[in-house]
């Protein structure tokens, strides 16, 4: 029982690991995506 409480462990960790390097690189992409267009209609509009 203790050796399978180790691999549960373990488990949630390699999982937790992933799921906070998922977040962390679509959120600094997140604010430059909306900031990205925004920019570029003012652009060609006074153009």
């Amino acid at each position: 029982v203790p050796a399978h409480d180790d691999v549960d462990q373990e488990n949630v960790t390699e999982e937790f690991a992933d799921d906070v390097a998922q977040p962390t690189s679509p959120l600094p992409p997140s604010p430059i995506i909306p900031s990205s267009p925004p920019h570029q209609s003012p652009r060609p509009s006074p153009s």
